[in-house]
This record gives C-alpha cells, structure tokens and sequence, in this order.
C-alpha cells in the first residue's frame, strides 16, 4: 500500500482502486431489516422507503462511507419500545410519523435513548418540545465554532441542498446554525440537541441524505442542459451555479458527513463498542490515485508517461480511446501485458456521439458496449474496472451513466472532473477542489432512491486545469493550489485524489 507523505506526492493507480472497491463491495450489505435486533448491533435506521422524501434509505451510504457497516434498518410500521430498547442510537430519515410512532420516540429518549433526526416531522417536533419558525432553501450551515463535537471540522460555512425548517435556538444545545448566505447567520439553529430525561435528541434541520445526494451528483433539473455552454452535454453541466467557488477547496458533503458521525460515535459512547472502520486500508490518511487518458497516441507517448510515474514507484491506469472497425498500432498488446504484469492497469475511455473529426460513435449504451467490445478482442482481459467517458460526456438521466456502467461492469465511475467554465472563477482563473463536495467513494443514488451498484470518485487533479496554455495563465499558482489542496486531504480532510495526466501531452 503506498500513502501520500506530504515530502512527496506518490501514486497507485488500478491499485488504488481494487482497495477501495474491495473495501466497499465485500463488506456486509449497506443495510439488514430484521424483525427482531440482537447480535451486537447497537445502531439502528429508521425509515420508509414510500415516503414522499424517497432519499431515506440513501442514509444507508452516509453510514457505510462513514464505516458505520454494522446496523439494522427499522420500518415506522414496526416501533415499539421493545424493539428500541435494544439499540443506543437510533438515526430517523424524513419520514412522516403519526403522534403514536412519535410518542414512541419521545419515551424512548427519556428512557435513556439517543436519537437523530432528519428534518423531523411536525409529530415528532411537537412530542419532542421542538419549535421552528418557518424554512430556508439552497443556502448554508456553519458549526458552532465553541461546540467541541465540531472540533477540528471547518469553521467556514457549508452549502446544503433542499430545504431546512429553521428552529428556534431557546433552550437548545445549538450544533449549527443556519446561514442566509455565505456570511450572514439567520438566528436560528439548523442542528441542536435537546436533554429529555435519560437520553437526548437531535434534530437536524435539513434533509441530510437528499443534501448529500444532490451535492455529489448536482441539480437534477439541470440535466440535458449545456449550461457551460460549449455545445457537448457534459457531467459537469450539473454543477455550474450549483457549487459555490468559494467552498469548492471544502469536501462540503464529507464535513457534514462527519458531524453526523461524531454524534453516533459520542451517543454510542455509554454503550458496548462498535466497530467503526476507517475510510482507507491500511490507515493511511490519503490516496492519489494515478490514471490517464489516451486518444490514438504513439507508443513513445505511453512509455515517457511510464518512465515519469515508476521513477516514484506508482501505477497508472491508462483509459484508451478505441474505435469500433480495428485494434490500434498502438500501445501494442505485447506491451500492454508488460505493463499489466508490471502492475499497471488499462481501461476504456469511450468516445459518445460524434467526435472532433465528425466520426459517430453513437449513443452513450452502444458506445460503451462497442469500446469494450473491441478492447476486449484486442488486448483480452482483464479490463479495468474503472472507467472515464471522453469529455466527461453525459448519458440519458441523472444517473444515466452509472447506469450503463453497472450494465457492462464498471463498479468505478471517474465521470465527474474538475474542468473549464464550471470551476472558472470571474477573473479567469481556476478553482480547484472538490465540484462533487466529497473526496470519498459513494455509490449513485437516484430520484426515486434506487442505490445502484456503481461508485463515483471525483477526478479533481486534471493537468488541463492548471497546464500552461493560454486559457490557464499561470499553471504555477494553480499547481500551488493542487498542493495544497492534497496537504489538506492529510491533515483534515482524508480524500482519495484521482489524477488525470493526459498521454497526448507525453511527448
């Protein structure tokens, strides 16, 4: 296993990425229901997947990318004080409650219980004592700076998505606090806990699950839109406007992913321990992970790039561009084997639609299927499992891509990338970060809550981002700021850094 030390910056490509997908596609299922608790299990879910929020079950993810891998999920149909009495924590997604269920819930914290709440509903507020004063859209959180389960996250505010019901702060042990925008506080309390005779409560203002959702994957209603614009639908379309600039350098969604952790991790405290895994093998506070795409280029290309990246002992996956009538000259499969038993990888990067020199290579399934296809027959396997589609194209759908990727076996979606207008500030110059809000791993989520079996990672240290080219004027600040951004990833953030260093440019 190889780590980033902050002397230098090193690298493991397929590496990287067998790990993690080892990590996160063996572990026990994201979630268990069982009728009855037991077995050590002391963290419970409670949601519906009918309810109208359908982003419930997503929370499932926020735990498993969190290393929260042992829980039971628990329907509203099935509450009872018996069941609850088994478990410290119990976690409750946007669900509506009748006074009955919330009642429930309202004994089992004076029983000594420790409850979450998303954006509880006005049942459970009433049982719980809680009063709000009205709602704030597509805004900001930030920490209470003096709280000390907040120590060492950001003190910045933080974007979140959806809509939060704003409560009042009187006799809350307030956690966050709503923002208007980036700098200006609304007065009232976005996350705070209450004391109610042997346990405590905590209500969470806003939907964190749909929040996360959205921040990873951007504003579904933006989709088929070229809102660059530069005439190709691109993933990153999604985001433009949707990030703010000025917290891209910020893993919004995994800082608020972690609050949420250090609440179950403290209400867990009292109780027998569990397991909480962390987020890379091996310990090891980051990864770099080294990938490049190639279009056509010439064996010498591959080489140099190789010669580069074994000076420092790493691996690369190379994703080549294929076309659908004959095997390219190069790389030759000979060397493609060298470089698999060397311990490299190669995957595809499938051209969509109509590329720069007016071939069709058509629609995003048929691309996919046909690459793979021919590369197939040209360097037989084993064909990475991870995969970029050249220029970042967009398929049918929010989550189009990941879809035809679980069709033909791509467990790793590199999709999203930091790249042009959308991370161009208005003096021109680049912001570097993280567009997705998260350095993490996380599986696809759709509109209708279906998990589909397919991880996005951010590809956010891209070489045309910070090259010298007329466009990028000086690719010195611009690399200071990669840096930085990777020293971050060691001291608070704890990111996997895919890197895109292009094979044209190896020459």
């Amino acid at each position: 296993m190889i780590s980033i030390r902050r002397s230098r910056w090193i690298g493991i490509g397929w590496l990287g990425c067998a790990l993690m997908l080892g990590i996160l596609l063996f572990l026990p299922p994201s979630f268990r229901t069982r009728a009855q608790g037991g077995g050590g299990v002391r963290l419970a879910l409670l949601t519906d997947p009918g309810a109208p929020n359908p982003f419930g079950p997503y929370l499932a993810e926020i735990l498993r990318a969190e290393g929260w891998v042992a829980y039971d999920v628990v329907s509203p149909s099935s509450l009872s004080p018996t069941l609850l009495q088994m478990y410290p924590v119990l976690l409750v997604a946007e669900i509506p409650l009748n006074t009955t269920q919330a009642g429930i819930l309202r004994d089992y914290v004076w029983n000594g219980g420790r409850l979450i709440a998303m954006r509880p509903s006005p049942e459970l507020r009433a049982a719980m004592g809680w009063n709000t004063g009205g709602t704030l859209s597509e805004a900001y959180v930030r920490f209470e700076p003096g709280h000390p389960l907040v120590q060492g996250l950001v003190t910045e505010s933080l974007q979140f998505h959806g809509v939060g019901d704003l409560y009042v702060a009187d006799e809350v042990e307030v956690i966050a606090w709503f923002y208007q925008d980036r700098d200006t506080n609304s007065g009232f309390a976005a996350i705070g806990r209450v004391t109610r005779g042997n346990g405590w409560a905590v209500f969470w203002g806003y939907d964190l699950a749909r929040s996360v959702a959205l921040t990873r994957q951007g504003n579904p209603d933006w989709v088929g839109q070229d809102r660059e614009p530069d005439g190709i639908l691109r993933t990153t379309d999604v985001f433009s406007g949707w990030i703010d600039l000025e917290r891209i350098a910020i893993p919004q969604a995994d800082e608020q992913m972690r609050l949420l952790s250090r609440l179950i991790r403290e209400g867990l405290a009292a109780a027998a321990p569990m397991p909480q895994l962390w987020y890379f093998p091996n310990g090891v506070l980051s990864l770099l992970i080294l990938t490049a795409d190639a279009h056509g280029n010439p064996q010498s290309y591959y080489e140099g790039e190789l010669a580069s990246i074994e000076s420092f002992n790493a691996r690369v996956t190379f994703f080549l561009t294929l076309n659908f009538d004959s095997c390219p000259s190069a790389p030759a499969p000979d060397s493609v084997n060298a470089w698999r038993a060397a311990g490299h990888t190669v995957g595809i990067h499938p051209y969509v639609g109509t590329d720069e020199w007016g071939n069709d290579f058509r629609d995003f399934r048929t691309s996919t299927m046909r690459t793979r296809d021919r590369f197939l027959r040209c360097y037989g396997p084993p064909l990475s499992p991870t995969i970029r589609t050249h220029q970042i194209r967009m398929g049918t759908g929010w989550v189009g891509n990941a879809r035809v990727h679980a069709e033909f076996g791509f467990p790793l979606n590199l999709d999203y990338y930091m790249r042009g207008d959308v991370t161009a500030r208005p003096d021109g110059t680049q912001a570097h970060g993280y567009l997705t809000g998260s350095g993490l791993p996380m599986r696809f989520v759709d509109l209708n809550g279906e998990i589909l079996p397919v991880y996005q990672q951010l590809t956010n240290i891209v070489d045309e981002q910070y090259m010298a080219q007329p466009f990028y004027p000086d690719w010195r600040r611009d690399a200071d700021q990669v840096i930085a951004m990777m020293d971050a990833g060691l001291n608070a953030y704890y990111s996997a850094f895919v890197a895109n260093f292009h094979v044209d440019y190896y020459n």
